[in-house]
């Protein structure tokens, strides 16, 4: 019928086809969503590997204004000399939104409160939506040695959080201290402490596609292998080796088998988990997998994602914008 209109901005996906880099970005947000398919004959290997380097993840969840982590105990200990990680609750591109990352403060506002804060920021854009209004990002390092009491960019952003962003809200909390509580200044907040904990699921057999050998111009190879990584994550049974719907029902078709079924399972985290704890669960994954294969997907707070394919020394990684 061609109700939907075509003047839209799309969501994007970004392939890259490359060898996985030395390093970890210790500066990438936390994640909402963690899975990792592998087979089913590494899952106790693995998650030997994982109680080892990973431990017992945990996050507090905590009701404070935004002028309570740039004062007093809080502020020296937490974010001067210590290193969390902070999310407070809203929607993205609809709500107030603040974070922060390696000591870097995030505050995602609309137009009129922008302008009332007075803060340096820049604008964010807006894809060309109709309807959309403008919004702003303000990023300041509190790192920073002017970033103190007495100093005019520290005192303007004090003077903001009490007069202007003075809602209390509720921030999600993690310590990037391994050997640190939740006690001291937080507990003063009364945080409700919550622990991540891994979900095993059962895939069933499934046909294991092989990697395309070559890059084609539309990458419909690589787009092929994305739809079945979703499609294994999701647990549909249209995955299966033995799925026997209807093509009228249902026209997906697996991709060229790489060899005979294999049993698959999956390993799912939720809630609020830190780029350093997904970099120890891909490395787990390449260190168990050997030369055999296995996919990662992770989704951010602010919808964005990605996912990995690694199969016999080659790796695969889309990244989803919307």
């Amino acid at each position: 019928m061609q109700i939907q209109s075509s003047d839209g901005p799309k969501p994007k996906c970004y392939l890259t086809h490359a060898n996985l880099p030395t390093y970890i970005d210790r500066e990438q947000p936390p994640y909402q969503k963690l899975e990792l398919i592998i087979r089913k004959s590494n899952l106790e290997n693995l998650t030997s590997v994982l109680s080892q380097i990973t431990g017992q993840l945990n996050y507090a969840r905590v009701y404070m204004k935004l002028s309570d982590i740039l004062s007093g105990d809080f502020f020296n200990t937490y974010i001067k000399k210590g290193n969390i990680l902070l999310r407070s609750e809203g929607r993205p591109g609809i709500d107030h939104v603040y974070s922060l990352t390696e000591g870097v403060l995030r505050l995602e506002v609309d137009k009129p409160t922008y302008e009332r804060a007075g803060l340096p920021g820049v604008g964010l854009p807006s894809q060309g939506r109709k309807h959309v209004k403008t919004r702003y990002a303000v990023e300041i390092n509190l790192r920073l040695p002017s970033m103190v009491s007495g100093k005019p960019g520290f005192d303007r952003l004090v003077w903001a959080s009490r007069n202007v962003l003075d809602r209390s809200v509720s921030w999600l909390v993690y310590n990037m201290n391994p050997e640190a509580d939740f006690a001291g200044s937080l507990a003063v907040h009364q945080p409700t402490i919550r622990a991540v904990e891994p979900r095993i699921s059962d895939r069933g057999s499934v046909m294991v596609p092989a990697m395309p050998e070559s890059m084609e111009e539309h990458n419909e190879g690589a787009m092929e292998l994305l739809e079945w990584l979703t499609i294994v994550a999701s647990g549909s049974p249209r995955a299966r080796a033995d799925d026997t719907v209807d093509s009228y029902l249902c026209r997906y078709q697996h991709p060229e088998s790489s060899g005979p079924a294999t049993e698959v399972a999956s390993i799912r985290w939720r809630g609020f988990i830190p780029s350093n704890f997904a970099g120890k669960v891909l490395l787990a994954a390449l260190k168990t997998s050997e030369d055999g294969w296995f996919g990662m997907t992770a989704t951010s707070f602010d919808g964005s994602a990605y996912s990995i394919f690694k199969q016999d020394g080659r790796t695969m990684t889309w990244e989803y914008m919307d």
